[in-house]
């Protein structure tokens, strides 16, 4: 097991959010249901948006307390079986060029599904650079891996089209470039960066968090 194993250190993470409206507490969120849609990405990272999208409901369900999240999957499911389907593609695409969802169409669309509240997650940036670093102890000069995530998230209300709160988080992590080993899990860092952003922000009442963390992990593959 252990040769299949990667070991990576969590070694900076930060996030940043706008303040929540003072009615949007922590139960309003979690005693009804929370859709979120698919992740959205730049045309170079669109194959990382599934991953970004499983991390972010794996990140929902272990909360405290947890949230009844209708995901990506379902979302679009219900959206197709409602007959919704060209209103979700017009709403995308303004998304894509403006930034911002139609009003009318996201209202339509949580009337028909009978939900309130959606999370629009976003990926900003993914890269990974590789570096020496010394050893002191044994004067040797190891070859390390670094990854960087950016994320996004915007929580909408369906009902008026607003954007009711926003976050967004890095994360970089370390490992040593082994010889045959695999790149750093992209999936791990944004199940971990999406779990803080929750805690810390969406649940919680900070605005700014900013922290270094040692977390070595090995990590099966």
């Amino acid at each position: 097991m252990l040769a299949g194993c990667t070991p990576f250190h969590l070694s900076d993470m930060y996030s940043v959010s706008t303040p929540k409206p003072a009615s949007l507490d922590a139960s309003v969120l979690t005693a009804q249901p929370l859709m979120t849609f698919p992740a959205a990405a730049p045309a170079a990272l669109q194959g990382y948006r599934p991953v970004v999208s499983h991390a972010l409901s794996e990140a929902l369900a272990a909360s405290t307390p947890s949230f009844h999240e209708i995901p990506p999957i379902e979302t679009l499911n219900r959206i197709s079986s409602n007959g919704l389907v060209a209103d979700y593609e017009e709403m995308a695409a303004g998304f894509s060029r403006s930034g911002i969802f139609d009003r009318q169409r996201l209202e339509k669309i949580g009337a028909a599904l009978g939900v309130r509240y959606v999370l629009q997650p976003g990926l900003a940036d993914f890269s990974e650079a590789i570096g020496d670093r010394l050893m002191l102890a044994g004067w040797r000069v190891v070859k390390m891996r670094a990854a960087t995530l950016r994320l996004w998230m915007r929580l909408w209300d369906m009902r008026t089209g607003e954007i009711l709160w926003e976050a967004t988080g890095e994360a970089t992590v370390t490992s040593e470039l082994i010889e045959d080993t695999p790149t750093i899990p992209v999936h791990e860092i944004a199940r971990r960066l999406w779990a803080r952003i929750l805690a810390e922000h969406l649940l919680g009442d900070k605005i700014k968090v900013g922290f270094q963390l040692r977390d070595e992990k090995p990590v099966v593959r």
